[in-house]
């Protein structure tokens, strides 16, 4: 299941599987990420920030699912989408969501950049160029805990949306990430939670 909260307004969704296809095909997901749309959109009134990065704790979060599924679902009402991985290992495997031709991506990891110095100045780069061109934005990051590019990107977005799975973990970790986010002055928009 995954819902977004922001304070204590949860907002409900159907379950998901483990395949983004299959998950693609049951309709209470496709509403919920509708849903998780609107209400993003909402949270970023800038027409000029319209960014949203994707962040997690820890891998197998949901990172990528929701970025994918949530630009899909931005495509219907606030098209044109960018989804960008800003991952520099280029690891999210982002391409599953091109198949309906809705979507560009930019992957600025490919592109041959050295160092994260250098990879987060493309990906900003990247970003400020798609939105001064009218595109909403979608970044999928690395984990937290293996890469601070998240952490880098925080304020060049309009908005945060932390990801995290349900399950027996040390809740430490999550607050450690939203104090970072924090020190950042992140906007952080809600959070997206997925069962495992």
């Amino acid at each position: 299941m995954a819902s977004i909260t922001r304070a204590t307004h949860p907002i409900p969704a159907a379950t998901i599987s483990t395949s983004e296809a299959d998950a693609l095909a049951q309709p209470g997901v496709a509403e919920s990420f509708r849903l998780l749309a609107l209400n993003v959109l909402q949270l970023l009134p800038d027409r000029q920030r319209r960014s949203i990065l994707i962040v997690s704790a820890q891998d197998r979060d949901g990172r990528s699912f929701t970025a994918g599924l949530l630009a899909l679902a931005l495509f219907e009402i606030a098209p044109p989408v960018l989804l960008v991985d800003g991952d520099p290992l280029g690891a999210g495997g982002l391409h599953r969501f091109l198949t309906s031709g809705k979507l560009r991506l930019a992957e600025p990891g490919r592109a041959g950049t050295g160092t994260q110095t250098e990879f987060v100045a493309q990906t900003r780069r990247v970003m400020a160029e798609a939105e001064a061109a009218g595109f909403t934005v979608v970044v999928d990051t690395p984990a937290c805990t293996r890469s601070s590019v998240a952490f880098s990107l925080a304020n060049a977005v309009g908005g945060v949306l932390y990801v995290a799975r349900r399950r027996a973990q040390d809740p430490a970790v999550h607050h450690d990430v939203r104090a970072q986010l924090d020190l950042l002055d992140a906007k952080v928009l809600g959070v997206v939670f997925h069962e495992a």
